[in-house]
């Protein structure tokens, strides 16, 4: 049964199934840790909220028990695997400011059995499931829950668990581990490197290192990406619905995959991220995209098996301006190889670093462009037959998709959508791409409608469509594609000028400029690209103190970029709005501000 968040539901008639009975487990580790939070433990929280909050970040499945096992097997199983690994018997308490875990030596656990006749085996599911997850998910609880379905004799194990402690890969161990040992099968030894481990790794010299090859590599991209995706002016105001999740499935998009996949040797989530991002350049107008790539941390030996969560975001940067979709999808093949191996690091010190570069560059540092590829390392397409150029395009013209060489959905689009009222996450996530692998390839893409309207989010899922299934069927290169793709691009009125490798609101800027400098003499320009700010007057501030103070004014802002030079000069001209007249002014200092 796949995954479902823990959201409780009731059945119609209001009731909600109750356990017939319940096993004891009685269980034992290797011993008792106190250990910091981990790095991907905090960075879950960055995205969630915090561990010991009742939030239901809580993800329940149901898997088929081997047959002739017992209850008495069942919990035997359990008392096994929860003995085996210490993330399972791990705690969260509040130390002075921080939070810390504690991993138990031992403990006991109920196992709720549940008897069901059948008639509705997957609403019997959900209500384990909704069982399991009524008490809090608070930390102060071991992050795994366990119940059993009979029907006579042992038929499902429902698995629930705390999705900031452990990950999906870690939550199928366990699984798998659990129906193994009910088989009998105990002979596995517990893995050399654990949580205990893990954290402790972190706080080491060693650890500290690697956290640091990995930044280097976010100091590269964020050094020389542009500052945000998302410097033009917002379509929509906030509204109680301001987020949305669209999704479509297309058996041709499928086929298109597989093709470029087998033809270019690159993986599929990386066609579906030149894709995304190439759709995203076109409608933002830049020609470089940075995005977070949401990463899994396990390549390495120790942490391959390792139970709990690793996960974290990496960072890559394309040029989606030029060149064959071949060379962009092998460039985004490279940038999320590297994105991959620099997503392990401490997220205290990626935020400090996000600090000092914004500060460096005048500006908020906007990574709300992120793409998770979901797959679970085996393509479902890989058992897909091999298609040739022609069987595509008969597919895709009988799907409606195929217009001539140039792939048009027609005007109606099949696809499905959700709106929420506010964010299940707290980052900015303005463009989160996910993609699953089937043969229809489903894709979703979850947008803040502040900055991307449903009807852009649609053209965008669209887009990626038209574009693949393009470039499966002939060698064009992105400009084509870009225009294939049918996305239409934001507009930006005389307000928003090139400034750098992005736009900049002047009107927005001016504002706050005029903040900043209290109200004194003071103009923004334009010069060779280049922001001015003057300020007229005796006493000024310095350059370096009018540019912390700029950049502390606009916080999280990606419509103002600080001045790219700051000028003082001794008196103001009469027309403070002659930008000629400034330029001619005596000048008593100047400099760009940056440390």
């Amino acid at each position: 049964m796949p995954h479902r968040h823990c959201v409780p539901t009731l059945r119609a008639n209001g009731s909600v199934m109750q356990p017939a009975g319940s096993l004891t487990v009685r269980v034992t580790g290797k011993g008792t840790a106190l250990l910091p939070t981990t790095w991907s433990q905090r960075s879950n929280t960055s995205w969630h909220g915090p561990i010991d909050e009742d939030n239901y970040h809580a993800a329940g499945a149901s898997h088929e028990l081997p047959m002739g096992c017992d209850l008495a097997a069942v919990g035997r199983a359990i008392q096994h695997v929860l003995g085996r690994h210490d993330a399972l018997r791990s705690v969260f308490r509040t130390e002075g400011s921080g939070l810390r875990q504690v991993i138990h030596a031992s403990g006991e656990v109920t196992v709720p059995v549940f008897e069901t006749v059948g008639q509705d085996l997957e609403q019997d599911v959900d209500d384990a499931i909704d069982f399991l997850c009524a008490d809090p998910w608070n930390g102060r609880q071991w992050p795994i829950r366990f119940a059993v379905l009979t029907s006579g004799h042992p038929l499902l194990l429902v698995v629930t668990y705390n999705r900031l402690i452990l990950d999906a890969y870690s939550a199928a161990t366990v699984t798998q581990e659990v129906l193994k040992a009910c088989t009998g099968d105990t002979s596995e030894l517990p893995p050399r490197w654990q949580v205990t481990e893990e954290a402790r790794y972190q706080v080491s010299a060693d650890g500290a290192a690697a956290s640091d090859r990995s930044l280097a590599h976010w100091r590269n991209v964020l050094a020389s990406s542009p500052s945000s995706l998302f410097d033009y002016p917002r379509p929509h105001p906030s509204g109680p619905d301001r987020y949305t999740m669209a999704s479509i499935e297309s058996s041709a998009l499928g086929r298109a995959v597989l093709m470029m996949r087998r033809r270019w040797r690159v993986t599929g989530a990386t066609l579906l991220l030149s894709a995304a991002a190439l759709v995203l350049g076109r409608y933002t107008g830049h020609r470089t995209v940075v995005m977070q790539l949401i990463t899994a941390n396990r390549g390495d030996r120790n942490r391959r098996h390792m139970v709990g969560s690793l996960t974290s975001q990496g960072l890559l940067r394309l040029d989606v301006g030029s060149g064959r979709f071949a060379d962009l999808a092998h460039q985004a093949f490279r940038a999320s190889s590297e994105a991959h191996r620099s997503g392990y690091y401490d997220p205290d010190a990626a935020q400090a670093l996000r600090a000092e570069i914004g500060l460096q560059r005048g500006a908020c540092l906007d990574l709300g462009a992120l793409f998770n590829d979901r797959s679970t390392g085996q393509e479902a397409s890989d058992a897909e037959p091999a298609v040739s150029e022609r069987e595509l395009r008969e597919l895709a013209a009988r799907d409606g998709l195929l217009d001539g060489s140039a792939a048009a959905r027609p005007p109606e689009w099949t696809g499905s959508f959700q709106v929420y009222p506010e964010s299940p996450t707290l980052k900015d996530a303005r463009f989160l791409m996910m993609c699953n692998y089937a043969p229809c390839l489903p894709i979703s893409l979850f947008c803040d409608m502040t900055y991307i309207p449903l009807a852009a989010a649609k053209r965008m899922l669209g887009g990626m469509e038209r574009v693949l299934i393009a470039a499966a069927c002939g060698d064009l290169d992105v400009t084509e594609l870009s225009q294939i793709s049918a996305v239409e691009p934001v507009r930006r009125d005389d307000a928003w000028v090139r400034s750098g490798d992005g736009w900049t609101d002047m009107a927005a800027t001016a504002s706050l400029w005029r903040q900043v400098t209290g109200g004194r003499a003071a103009t923004v320009t334009v010069e060779d690209q280049r922001l001015v700010g003057y300020l007229a007057g005796q006493g000024a501030p310095s350059p370096a103190a009018l540019h912390a103070a700029f950049v502390t004014a606009l916080g999280d802002r990606n419509d103002v970029h600080a001045p790219d030079w700051y000028r003082l000069v001794d008196s103001p001209p009469a027309d403070l709005a002659d930008a000629a007249a400034w330029r001619r002014a005596a000048v008593t200092a100047e400099g760009t501000g940056r440390p």
